[in-house]
């Protein structure tokens, strides 16, 4: 016997709380309820040992790169934020014992999050909008944030995308079980990487997918890489390759690329003009 459902209205209901599809979850297999709990109302967090510090600053719970929270408030909606990174506040919250059943975990990308409204006015389960925290793009130095003017980091805290620092630092956390330094296997340009790297660029319309600058001539593609999204340079998948210009490959964690020759190159384009 067949059984026609419809699973519209869970769909929808999903998608209202941040879950965009129930197709392959964070590790390639099915989605699991803790999945589905932290893209939507979030997981609460009883305690700082729940929660791993990876090795580049970013914060991860049972293997999920996580941004995490405090669900009771006491403060104006304007002062709400989050935290992606093992920061000076959440460090000193830990040493003061002030952790404790305050913190959510989270995967939502859309920077709205259930909180409750302590005070007068009581309420609970409100979704509002926060805001990254400052000490968080500190610690990972986000974008070289550590090294910009004033109004340049400025603009990297206002512009900050969650579905973006997801995407650059991967949803999982990468692990090899069983292997040791001489097992492991090596994190290296494959022999066929110049060709996967070529396809990648074509695809993109030899254009930057993150901003957009153009670089099809014969003597600018030099500067259009592809880039390995969760840093393992001998996985070629699609799905790991992106086109970025050296500059948007520099701001990618662990990157550290020389810009002289860009930055001539695109001094000389807008005289060119």
């Amino acid at each position: 016997m067949k059984i026609k459902a419809s699973f519209a209205e869970l769909d929808e209901v999903l998608r209202k709380m941040g879950v965009n599809k129930l197709a392959e979850g964070p590790a390639g297999s099915k989605w699991k309820e803790i999945d589905i709990e932290l893209a939507g109302r979030g997981i609460d967090l009883a305690d700082p040992s729940e929660i791993t510090v990876e090795e580049d600053g970013t914060l991860s719970h049972e293997g999920r790169r996580i941004l995490v929270y405090i669900r009771d408030q006491y403060i104006s909606y304007g002062s709400y934020k989050f935290h992606v990174a093992n920061c000076s506040t959440i460090q000193s919250m830990k040493e003061s014992g002030r952790f404790k059943t305050r913190y959510v975990a989270s995967t939502r990308t859309d920077g709205k999050f259930a909180v409750n409204r302590i005070g007068n006015d009581h309420e609970e389960g409100l979704l509002i909008e926060m805001r990254v925290c400052i000490n968080c793009l500190k610690r990972l130095n986000y974008k070289g944030y550590n090294n910009k003017r004033h109004q340049d980091a400025k603009k990297v805290n206002d512009e900050f995308s969650l579905r973006e620092f997801f995407e650059m630092y991967g949803r999982t956390t990468v692990s090899h079980p069983g292997n040791t330094n001489i097992t492991a296997p090596v994190n290296a340009y494959s022999d066929h990487h110049p060709t996967f790297s070529r396809i990648c660029r074509e695809r993109a319309g030899w254009r930057c997918e993150k901003c957009g600058i153009y670089l099809g001539d014969e003597k600018a593609r030099q500067f259009l890489h592809a880039h390995h999204i969760n840093g393992d340079k001998s996985n070629n998948s699609w799905d790991n390759l992106r086109a970025l210009c050296v500059e948007c490959h520099n701001e990618q964690p662990y990157h550290s690329l020389p810009l002289q020759e860009f930055e001539e190159y695109k001094r000389r384009r807008r005289l060119l003009k």
